[in-house]
């Protein structure tokens, strides 16, 4: 009998309608077949297999998790807010915030073709893919985004936020995600993309904190992730708010 990744067949099944949702549920200890835990994505199953699943989650992406800690955490209110949504990718940051009540989000990528279909459909997001968030103006959102949530890679904070920063509202407050393996020189990075031991972290996230401060969004605090990066390296979340 044909064995597939479990991911995938889940995925072909139609319990989920993405790897990434079939994987948070893994994850999360949601997925049996013939009555046992399914341990990891990659795990082999027969697709006969008497299957049970139950989600990680209620959003697109498990970085939806991420940010409705955050918001938690910080005691932000995003109902009838305008959003800017930088590195939306499938769309879990997106996700929260109208779940949330936010009247408008303005969702940016500069990838293509990953941000969920559903969301897409919903009138209350506007999606702009393949654009640079360095390069947003005004035009590209019908106002000045009262939250900004940030959850990229590749990029350090600083070098990508001075734009889209200097386009929020009055009063407004940011969310980002920091991930240290892109906020810290290579030196610091061992196999698989994961921080060292003893990587100057705290460093890195003190620099990030004064360079906002020296922006006009001084930091109002910081927590940590309630789930690690895809990578298995530990991230935090900031709450910056705009002098």
């Amino acid at each position: 009998m044909t064995r597939e990744r479990a991911d995938r067949l889940l995925v072909d099944l139609g319990f989920f309608d993405s790897r990434a949702a079939a994987r948070a549920a893994i994850e999360a200890g949601g997925v049996r077949a013939d009555g046992r835990k399914v341990l990891r994505p990659a795990q082999k199953l027969a697709r006969g297999a008497r299957i049970e699943a139950v989600p990680a989650h209620p959003f697109v992406s498990r970085g939806g998790v991420k940010l409705t800690h955050a918001i938690k955490a910080f005691g932000i209110e995003v109902a009838g807010r305008h959003c800017l949504d930088i590195g939306a990718s499938t769309g879990g940051f997106s996700d929260v915030l109208v779940q949330a009540g936010a009247c408008h989000v303005t969702a940016v990528d500069i990838g293509r073709g990953q941000f969920h279909e559903r969301l897409r459909a919903d009138k209350r997001i506007t999606v702009h893919e393949g654009l640079d968030a360095r390069r947003l103006e005004p035009a590209h959102m019908p106002a000045p985004p009262g939250l900004i949530v940030v959850d990229v890679s590749f990029i350090s904070l600083a070098k990508l936020l001075a734009s889209p920063l200097a386009l929020g509202a009055a009063q407004g407050e940011l969310i980002a995600l920091f991930k240290p393996q892109f906020e810290i020189g290579r030196a610091h990075i061992g196999k698989g993309g994961l921080v060292r031991a003893g990587a100057p972290v705290d460093d890195a996230a003190e620099a990030l904190e004064t360079w906002l401060a020296g922006a006009g969004w001084p930091v109002q605090a910081w927590t940590h992730s309630p789930v690690p990066g895809g990578d298995g390296n530990q991230e935090r979340l900031l709450h910056a708010r705009r002098a």
